[in-house]
């Protein structure tokens, strides 16, 4: 077990980043690039919160980062560090501010070497740090970043491999860092890192110290420094009084925040009652349209009733034509029958009568031939008669 200066206290934090080589370290495991110079900012608040809380602190930073390709570019790094859960609007106000001003930047020539670099006069690419003494909710990891990245709108594709300077000094990366979500192993160098500001570690009754069960791999010179900050006299004088200011904010927000929850106990109560005479009012207007709706629909029935009845006095006497048109159609097929009766008598009597003028040609025929002489068979065989009705002719 080892005691160290709690670094999420702003002079202990501050001591830290004071040495180059550490401060170098710290803010290349968080960023995941190489930082090879930091220069602290003149900015720095400690911004007073709603309801009286101060616990949140701004630390701003000048840094030059080393890029893969041997590029250096200077950035201005904020860290904004919170104990307390707090309302994130407070957060982008000092981003708003950061916006507002003109910082020194310069892009230098490739180069390995530690140096200051002279600065001109532009915007500086920004990047904020959150370091958090508590958990957020919605973010359920220990270290997160959110980058701007750009979108062709016209083909919904993200664009790859494209600096644009306007880009980079309009928007901002985000770091958001939870360190009490520290995980049981520690695999990464950033998780080992981030092992020294877990607040899990707090001395019982003294927040400024940490109690580490070991030094983390690659952080014993981290280690070592904050420890020696704890045994300064004089740093451990500054983390005192921040520690007692603490105590004495949070106990003054906990008055203030019972004074919070009366004040909207009572803006709850008035507003349940708003809410309840918009309920009555809802009410008495919904009771209004059912009665409108139930007279809307008696007055529908009463018509729809009428059609009913004027449909069925309809149907009545469409089944009264019907009932008619069936006498009229069977009086009709009655005739018809009869008259193909007597079309096929008719028929039937022209049949004969044809016949019998068929057989009388035919004996006549018959007579003229046999008075020529023609033999019986001769005869037969011409007319169709039998031989027996040629000789029966003949004999007459």
């Amino acid at each position: 077990m080892i005691k160290i200066a709690n670094p999420l206290y702003d002079s202990v934090f501050k001591h830290l980043m004071a040495e180059p080589k550490l401060a170098c370290k710290v803010l290349s495991t968080i960023l995941g690039k190489q930082v090879i110079a930091v220069q602290p900012m003149p900015q720095e608040m400690v911004e007073p919160l709603e309801k009286g809380r101060f616990s949140i602190r701004r630390l701003d930073y000048r840094a030059t980062i080393l890029d893969e390709g041997g590029r250096k570019e200077e950035v201005h790094i904020e860290v904004q560090k919170s104990q307390l859960p707090t309302n994130m609007v407070r957060f982008r106000s000092y981003l708003g501010r950061l916006y507002a001003g003109k910082q020194p930047a310069k892009v230098m020539e490739p180069t390995y070497s530690v140096e200051e670099p002279a600065a001109t006069y532009g915007y500086l690419p920004i990047i904020v740090i959150y370091l958090l003494g508590y958990g957020v909710r919605d973010i359920p990891y220990q270290a997160v970043r959110a980058n701007h990245r750009l979108v062709d709108l016209n083909t919904g594709q993200e664009l790859e491999g494209i600096g644009a300077d306007f880009v980079d000094k309009l928007t901002h990366t985000t770091y958001i860092i939870q360190a009490n979500r520290q995980p049981e192993v520690l695999r990464t160098p950033l998780e080992r890192l981030l092992m020294l500001f877990n607040q899990d570690y707090q001395v019982p009754g003294y927040g400024c110290l940490l109690e580490l069960p070991y030094k983390p791999e690659g952080f014993e010179d981290v280690v070592d420094y904050l420890f020696q900050t704890a045994l300064s006299p004089q740093e451990r004088e500054a983390m005192e009084r921040e520690c007692w200011l603490e105590m004495g904010m949070m106990a003054m927000e906990g008055v203030m925040e019972r004074q919070a929850e009366r004040i909207e106990r009572l803006e709850e109560a008035m507003r349940q009652e708003r809410e309840e005479a918009l309920r009555a009012q809802e009410i008495a207007r919904q009771r209004e349209a059912e009665l409108r709706r139930d007279k809307a629909l008696a007055i529908k029935r009463e018509e729809e009733a009428r059609r009913e009845k004027e449909e069925a006095r309809r149907r009545e006497e469409e089944a009264r034509r019907e009932k008619e048109e069936a006498r009229r159609r069977e009086e009709e097929a009655r005739r018809e029958k009869e008259e193909a009766l007597r079309r096929e008598e008719e028929a039937r009597r022209e049949k004969e009568e044809a016949r019998l003028t068929a057989r009388r040609a035919q004996i006549e025929f018959a007579r003229t031939m046999l008075e020529q002489g023609m033999s019986v068979e001769r005869v037969a065989l011409i007319t169709g008669l039998s031989e027996d009705e040629v000789r029966t002719l003949r004999e007459q």
